[in-house]
């Protein structure tokens, strides 16, 4: 014998926000992003070989890193890759 009960809960999702720390933050956008609810189409990367997850992870650092970065730096990689055919 199965009882099913049924709760109705009012939520403000600002409410909610307000109250998770900035790591329950990420890990909420984390898990919506792969439950399917994230960006579609080219905004999100989706690695099929291990050097497109390292290229990814690497895109990733350097994004974080990128208040430390100049245009130099920029630069500079791009004429590497360029030196290497890669672009």
């Amino acid at each position: 014998m199965y009882i099913t009960t049924e709760v109705e809960v009012d939520i403000d999702i600002d409410d909610l926000l307000y109250e998770l720390s900035t790591r329950e933050k990420k890990q909420l956008c984390q898990e919506l992003i792969d439950d399917g609810y994230g960006p579609k189409g080219e905004d999100q990367m989706l690695a099929e070989t291990y050097t497109e997850q390292e290229l990814i992870r690497l895109m990733n650092d350097i994004w974080q890193a990128r208040i430390h970065l100049t245009a130099q730096h920029v630069d500079q990689l791009r004429t590497s890759l360029r030196e290497m055919n890669v672009l």
